[in-house]
Parts: structure tokens; sequence; C-alpha cells
């Protein structure tokens, strides 16, 4: 367990969002695939939930896009709440499945990111993303 520090349900716009989170990376899937980029698009993507982190993974975002409202929670390490770090195992060679990420342009590869899961404590559970070489904060 780690002792982490959440803000839960900000409401922003994705103007906003764009604007106030420079040098994170973003990850959401659609209808083209998995996208995983620090250039978010100008308008929306047609998505419900996108996973952000700072570019020392200090600091990880959960967004939930309803329509036109844009909700972000926000995760820190060092706080009052606890969560578990999850660190998934990438397929193995021998499982012949499909790539795990398949991205619009046509590029494949095997991204297991972790999970930071913050359990129910009467404001619901949160998962949270994390690339696997920036999990040290989360030990």
């Amino acid at each position: 367990m780690t002792a982490v520090t959440i803000a839960r349900g900000a409401s922003t716009t994705w103007h906003d969002l764009r604007a106030n989170r420079p040098g994170y990376t973003f990850t959401w899937q659609d209808l083209d695939g998995l996208h995983w980029t620090s250039d978010l698009p100008s308008d929306a993507p047609y998505t419900s939930l996108l996973h952000g982190w700072s570019a020392d993974g200090t600091t990880l975002v959960r967004i939930r896009l309803d329509g036109v409202r844009v909700r972000e929670a926000v995760l820190r390490p060092r706080g009052g709440e606890s969560a578990t770090l999850v660190v998934p195992e990438p397929w193995g060679a021998r499982e012949t499945r499909v790539a795990q990420l398949h991205s619009p342009d046509g590029v494949t590869a095997d991204v297991v990111p972790a999970q930071v899961e913050v359990p129910d404590t009467g404001n619901g559970a949160l998962v949270f993303l994390v690339p696997q070489d920036l999990v040290v904060p989360w030990q």
C-alpha cells in the first residue's frame, strides 16, 4: 500500500485541460485504436476516459468526458489515503496473441501500463494508469 493524496472530480473544460497539463502524456482508446501521446487533439476525442501522467510520474490524472463536461481526478504520492500498485505481466511469446497496443497509424507494441488502484472509501474506487518505467513514486 502507498499513501496518496487524491483530488476527485474537479470540473474543467477540454481547452483548460490541454492548457494546464503541458509535458503530460495521455492515453485513451477510441475507434481508431489506443492513443499514447503528449499532443492532445484540439477537440475532445470520441471516448469517455483518458489517463495521463507527468514526465516524472509523480502526478497521475484520470479524465472523464461526459458530453461537454470534463471531470479530472488527480493522484499524487504521500497523503492520507491509500492505494495499491499493480504491475501486470506482459503476454508471453508462446501465447500467440495480438499486440496489446494498436495505434491509429498501425503501430503495434506490447505496452502494459501499471495501475495505481485507489479503493472505495465512500467516494468510489478509481484506477490510474502509469508506465512501468515510472512506478517508483508509487511503490
